[in-house]
Order: C-alpha cells, then structure tokens, then sequence
C-alpha cells in the first residue's frame, strides 16, 4: 500500500502512462485502477523457495501474495519461458503471458586486473559465480568437487560471490565445500563478491563457467559468462535451457543431479579447442539478441500495447 499511496501522490503531480510492478514480493497487488499497468515476473516463489527448500510461514505467504497478483493482473510479462509456464500452468491463467527477454548492456568500462593476477593468474580453473547456496547448486558441486579434482590434476575450481548469510542451513557454505574436497582443497579458490570490473577478468580467463542452479528465472550470470564467449554447464527446465542449446552452444546437466553435472564437466574437459572455440563463438551470438536497441524496442511495444488495451 505504501507504494500506491506513492504512485497516487505522484500521479497527480504528473501525469503516469504505466506502471510496471515487480512480482517479487507481490508489488503489484494493489494496483491503481486509472493507470495501465503491468507485472513483471522477477521469479515465481513456488519455484524458488522449493529449489532452496525453505518452506516456512513467511515463504508461504509471500507466494500467496504473488499468486493472488497473477491471477488479478491483466497484463503479465516476463523474461523466462520455463518461470511463465508453471505460473499459467498452476493458476490456470486465461490472460496470457508474454515473453519479452530482458535487454542485457555489457560492462565497458575499465578492467581491473588485480583481483584475478592475486588468486588466479597462471592458473587452469572452471568457474562457478553467483551467491553461494542450494539454490544456485553448491550442494550438487560439492557432491562432486573431490572427483573433479581428482580426475584432473591441473584444474581448480574457483568461487566468486557472497555465502548466504539468511538461510544459512541451505547455504553450503565455502567451508563444507573445502572440507569435501579434502586432500584437494588447495585447489578450491574462493574470492568475496566482485564488481563488474575485476570480475570479469576472472570471467574471461576461466576454462568454462559451472551454473548448476536448482531454478532461476533468466540469470545475468548466464548471460554475462556468454556475452564474454564463455562456454556455460547448467541445468536443464529451470531457465537455462531459453539460452543454451546442448552441444551447440553450451552445455546442460540434469538439476539435482551431481553425477549428471561431473558427467557435463567431463564433456567440457575432453572437448577439443576447435569445439570449445565454436561453442563459446554461438554462445556470444545468442546473446547479440539481448542487445538494448533490438530488446528494448520489444518492450517499448508491449508498454504501448498494455496503454491501448488496458480495460478502461
């Protein structure tokens, strides 16, 4: 309510076109009734509080919230094919749900090198970036980190990002993935959140990037690792797959599956150059479509859609 009465206030200052609400945590639940207005689908709570198997009362009713607001809105986008589907699927959605894919304007400014020249320069590494968490697979890599890196004796596995602190029981903390690797944990590399500027050195120097998340709903890491011509293991039916074609541009394991993910590293590492050169050359083209002056465009004409065709 406190954002309504905000947008009512500013309103009558000057004049709104449209609203687009976020779903997360169900913002566009009370939307203004003379002002056309969207929702876009940030991530669907069913998904992700099962994928980080966190069911308490506070998740539970923040998806209630979220789905009163899909089923009351009129208008619904959203970025992720594999997020719409189980929300129109669950809800029974007469309204549609359109896809418009999020633009994405690649970091340009300047490079930072010296995170990467204290921790990995020199070094043969596969990277995992991202927080640090069930969600996002740490479970799954730590299931298969001692094996990796006993199978391959010159590759470390490195870690970008911050542990989630709020849920610390799904969490899987750096700690227990030192302490699965054992004999090998000289070789897991973990390095605090970056900013864009010294974490992508650390991008772009890597073998191959690992996003093994249990769902996401249209990952910037994902996006990122490929507009740097990164090659990118992640799962299958969980927003990965709108992005990654198997063998063609990437690869893909099965979710929850930690004998699944080793077998998709094992792939990246028995690739030839020549393969891993012509899988990160189609990773780079898919995300040119992602470029502001063509994504942009898209969702300037779903606003002028929603404007038109709002009921009055």
């Amino acid at each position: 309510m406190v954002i309504r009465d905000f947008l009512v206030k500013l309103n009558k200052k000057s004049k709104i076109d449209i609203v687009q609400y976020s779903s997360f945590m169900a913002m566009g639940q009370y939307p203004i009734e003379n002002i056309a207005s969207c929702v876009r689908i940030s991530s669907y709570a069913k998904l992700h509080f099962g994928a980080a198997d966190v069911h308490g009362e506070k998740e539970q009713a923040e998806l209630a919230n979220e789905q009163e607001m899909f089923r009351a809105s009129e208008f619904i986008f959203g970025p992720s094919q594999n997020t719409a589907y189980f929300i129109k699927k669950d809800l029974s959605l007469k309204n549609d749900i359109r896809i418009i894919e999020t633009p994405f304007a690649k970091y340009e400014g300047r490079l930072d090198f010296s995170v990467y020249e204290k921790f990995l320069s020199g070094k043969d590494y596969v990277l995992f970036f991202g927080t640090l968490w069930a969600l996002k697979g740490s479970v799954e890599i730590a299931e298969i980190i001692y094996d990796f890196l006993g199978l391959y004796k010159g590759m470390n596995f490195a870690f970008v990002g911050k542990q989630n602190k709020d849920r610390q029981n799904n969490a899987y903390p750096i700690d227990e993935i030192l302490s699965k690797a054992r004999e090998h944990k000289d070789r897991v590399i973990y390095i605090d959140s970056q900013p864009h500027a010294s974490l992508y050195p650390i991008i772009t120097n890597a073998k191959a990037v690992v996003l093994p998340s249990r769902y996401d709903n249209f990952p910037n890491t994902c996006i990122e690792a490929m507009s740097l011509k990164k090659v990118v293991l992640a799962t299958k039916n969980t927003g990965f797959d709108q992005m990654i074609k198997d063998g063609e541009n990437g690869f893909l394991c099965e979710p929850y599956n930690s004998k699944s993910l080793l077998e998709g590293l094992k792939r990246i590492m028995n690739a030839s150059k020549e393969e891993m050169d012509r899988l990160s050359g189609n990773a780079y083209l898919r995300i040119l479509d992602l470029e502001p002056s063509k994504a942009a465009g898209r969702l300037l004409e779903y606003y002028r859609y929603v404007i038109e065709n709002r009921r009055k």
